[in-house]
């Protein structure tokens, strides 16, 4: 009796745990570079396209004339891990980039983590502070804005410049 009174407050306390507001749970950076805003838009999507697999589903906006792309992503973060996140943990979040001649800029928004443990999915709602987000930011979307940022550089995924 005593073990099922534990775990139903264990789930009663981390369930309630609330988000930050959507507007809060952001990550925004520019970059400046050597490209035109075509090369940028161009090798974005060749990033998406190799990265993501299906560019065409996870792709919610291509504006070319904008330089602007919108994509849902979920990320398995392997460097992300609380004392109640041993195992698995994704983040799922919108990658907002707009180009322009020599620049660009990366939004990472609505910013959310799946937890896993042996048992399946954890509903631990993350980031709730700013803290939280900050590590979230170093675990999870670092990696991934390396990943993007090299893409669009010519350093990591094939460009049409490469072949």
């Amino acid at each position: 009796m005593n073990r099922i009174v534990f775990f139903l407050t264990s789930v009663m306390i981390f369930s309630c745990a609330s988000l930050l507001p959507r507007e809060e749970r952001k990550v925004e950076k520019i970059y400046t570079t050597n490209l035109t805003k075509k090369q940028i838009y161009d090798r974005s999507l060749v990033y998406f396209a190799k990265s993501l697999g299906n560019s065409n589903f996870a792709i919610q906006i291509k504006d070319e004339s904008n330089g602007r792309i919108v994509s849902q992503v979920s990320y398995d973060c392997k460097k992300y891990r609380t004392f109640y996140a041993l195992n698995r943990v994704t983040a799922n979040f919108n990658i907002d980039l707009t180009a322009k001649d020599s620049k660009y800029r990366i939004i990472f928004d609505d910013i959310r983590l799946n937890i896993y443990s042996d048992n399946g999915p954890q509903f631990i709602n993350e980031p709730s502070n700013k803290e939280e987000l900050s590590l979230v930011e170093e675990g999870c979307i670092e990696p991934l804005r390396k990943q993007l940022i090299d893409g669009i550089e010519g350093r990591g995924i094939a460009t049409d410049s490469e072949f």
